[in-house]
């Protein structure tokens, strides 16, 4: 199976400002993501799609230089993975990983794409709730409208704990949670 890995990463965060490139232990967000996927051995290429100028330059990845109308606030994920499939047809599966999940660890998302099957084209992290944790999403090519029916959906379990960074608080959870890890 050929795998995509999107990277989304907008400049315009409201509630944290600057959030994609914040550091966190020794690293932005954005590059923390990257590297994961780098290292994945069952991701074949990333594509990063953004609007932060700074990252236009990056090597060894593609980048979409996003239209400002899929970087609105009110803007969902949908349109942005949309565009990405649209422009990076010839693979088997997507897997999303949003940089402000920066607890992932590569056996999450392995656990992820051989969620996989014939029973599921799509598969979203979960925390033991059942709340969607945008840890990592994955969607079989041609099933992206699956991805909010739950029926349809399987729902990844993680055990361990994520964060999903939005402000300042969700940062600094994530820090000391890393700190804890080390």
């Amino acid at each position: 199976m050929k795998i995509l890995a999107i990277i989304p990463a907008r400049s315009g965060s409201k509630r944290l400002k600057g959030k994609n490139m914040r550091i966190l232990n020794g690293e932005s967000l954005v590059n923390r993501a990257i590297r994961i996927a780098k290292k994945h051995p069952l991701i074949d290429d990333i594509v990063l799609t953004t609007d932060i100028k700074e990252l236009y330059k990056l090597k060894d990845i593609k980048i979409i230089k996003r239209n400002w109308a899929l970087c609105r606030d009110e803007t969902k994920m949908i349109p942005v993975i949309k565009d990405v499939i649209t422009k990076y047809p010839d693979y088997d599966a997507y897997v999303l990983l949003q940089p402000t999940s920066p607890l992932r660890k590569p056996e999450h998302i392995t656990r992820a794409i051989k969620s996989l099957g014939d029973k599921f084209n799509t598969v979203v992290s979960v925390d033991p709730e059942k709340a969607h944790n945008g840890t990592v999403y994955v969607i079989k090519k041609g099933y992206l409208h699956e991805l909010n029916d739950y029926k349809k959906t399987y729902e990844y379990i993680m055990d361990e704990k994520q964060v999903d960074i939005d402000t300042i608080d969700d940062f600094n959870k994530a820090e000391r949670i890393l700190d804890e890890r080390m």
